[in-house]
């Protein structure tokens, strides 16, 4: 999970704009918020946070990607997308990744830094643009 230490020179927060857009005012809004826990995730990272801050911002993490998630799923499966098979895989990735990083933290083997939350903020825009965006016309 690499090591690199957090800084700010090297910080570039998640900002959400029009282009994350998925033609679902929920998901949108959904996805403003994991851009928000992520950022947060950033400073406390920045501010050399103790690993309590750290692992109650993950946890707030895998808790709303959860909820986000069952959200998405639900919609995908009432509208009988084909989508949700690919849309399930995904989330189960992302959420082990996320349960890692929790345990290996709890653990003290690991900590955050800007190799994790580079990680974290790709996989969160590439996941919008590549994946959901791929729903945007059933909306």
């Amino acid at each position: 999970m690499g090591n690199k230490k957090c800084s700010e020179e090297n910080a570039t927060p998640l900002e959400w704009n029009q282009s994350f857009s998925v033609g679902a005012p929920i998901f949108d809004s959904q996805h403003k918020s994991l851009f928000e826990i992520i950022n947060r995730l950033q400073v406390a990272c920045e501010a050399g946070a103790e690993k309590d801050l750290l692992l109650t911002i993950i946890a707030n993490l895998y808790s709303y990607s959860t909820s986000h998630f069952r959200d998405e799923e639900a919609t995908l499966k009432r509208k009988q997308s084909p989508l949700l098979v690919e849309q399930e895989l995904q989330h189960a990735l992302f959420l082990d990744y996320v349960i890692d990083l929790e345990t290996k933290v709890k653990a003290g083997s690991s900590t955050v830094n800007e190799d994790i939350l580079t990680f974290l903020k790709v996989w969160w825009e590439e996941h919008i643009l590549k994946i959901d965006k791929q729903y945007e016309n059933l909306f």
